[in-house]
């Protein structure tokens, strides 16, 4: 959300880091000599456009609260948990990968990092984007608020 605080955005930056050289090292490991893998995430920084989903260009709510507003309507969420959930969602640069990258070592040789934006749901409506962030997001959400499996 637009209103989070400097210091909380740079906790989840900063764990987002430790997170991502964590799943490279464990990649690295799987993959077998001469392997390739190919990784797929959502991205963001100065060279690529504000993801919608977390700062949409209207300046109202993101997809995540618009996703948590319609969960408890439906009753899948209770208000008290919808408060208490957070999506630590962090859109990594093309520097931060590289970064990353380095710090797994030899066992992992970086060929090519690139960016490109590709169109999600592109037309449609405010409320079947947050059915779709519910969707692929629910999980983490559930577990963040104390009531999901993982809690």
């Amino acid at each position: 959300e637009r209103h989070t605080a400097a210091d909380v955005a740079a906790e989840w930056r900063d764990q987002a880091h430790v997170d991502l050289v964590s799943f490279l090292r464990l990649r690295a490991t799987e993959l077998k000599d001469g392997g390739e893998g190919v990784y797929l995430m959502v991205g963001g920084g100065a060279a690529l456009p504000v993801h919608e989903w977390a700062r949409p260009p209207s300046g109202g709510p993101s997809i995540f609260s618009v996703a948590l507003s319609r969960a408890v309507a439906a009753g899948d969420i209770d208000e008290a948990a919808a408060m208490a959930a957070s999506v630590a969602y962090h859109l990594r640069t093309d520097d931060e990968v590289r970064r990353a990258a380095g710090e797994v070592g030899a066992s992992l040789e970086l060929l090519d990092v690139t960016s490109a934006e590709v169109r999600v749901a592109e037309g449609r409506s405010a409320e079947e984007h947050a059915d779709l962030a519910w969707a692929i997001h629910s999980n983490s959400i559930l577990s963040s608020s104390g009531i999901g499996d993982e809690a």
